[in-house]
């Protein structure tokens, strides 16, 4: 597994300056358009664009000879998943804070905060949920398509986040049903992220690779 992962991490540190690039693009867009969700739906991908490199170089052909079981395979590509969040996720709120202590971007209080974890974590999970099972199945590049079917999802969240951190009253968005809303978004999001996980080792189990 740690190997897997270290493999994953130079592949990163390859493309080092292009994804610093990416999410300091990504940042600012939120930063200045007022809502956030636009470097969560970016970091999911990475982990799916990974899988699609290991595709096309061969690795996972050569992985397959390798003493590690296809279960493992799998349950790397999720955990790397939660790891480029976690990082990301930090990363972002490092710089919200330090622009704000500056004026840029308003302030990042408790109710910001909150709503970033609840955008962040819906789009986080969902991502990577619908795409690495579909991946595995039908192969890196069709997977990309499951975005299809998550992005509504996903712009809910970030729509519902706006509402939420503006404290905008839209009648049936009202406080209660709102945080009601979310909480029933961010359990879903969770559940969809763990329920995924044996769909995708079943479908990588057949995989002819």
């Amino acid at each position: 597994m740690k190997a897997l992962i270290l493999k994953d991490l130079y592949f990163l540190k390859s493309n080092l300056a292009f994804y610093l690039l990416t999410m300091v693009i990504f940042l600012t867009v939120e930063l200045t358009g007022g809502s956030w969700g636009m470097t969560a739906i970016w970091a999911s991908t990475i982990p799916c664009t990974i899988y699609i490199t290991d595709e096309r170089t061969g690795w996972l052909t050569v992985c397959g000879t390798l003493p590690v079981e296809r279960k493992t395979i799998v349950a790397e590509k999720y955990l790397f998943a939660l790891i480029c969040d976690a990082v990301i996720f930090v990363f972002g709120i490092a710089v919200k804070l330090m622009l704000s202590a500056f004026g840029v971007g308003g302030g990042f209080g408790l109710i910001d905060l909150a709503t970033y974890f609840f955008v962040s974590t819906v789009v986080f999970l969902s991502g990577p949920a619908v795409i690495l099972p579909l991946s595995m199945k039908i192969g890196g590049q069709k997977g990309l398509f499951g975005w299809v079917l998550v992005l509504p999802l996903n712009m809910a969240a970030i729509i519902i986040g706006v509402l939420a951190k503006t404290g905008i009253d839209v009648g049936v968005f009202g406080i209660k049903n709102m945080t009601i809303i979310m909480l029933a978004m961010f359990l879903f999001s969770i559940l969809l992220f763990a329920a995924s996980y044996p769909i995708a080792v079943a479908a990588f189990k057949h995989k002819e690779l």
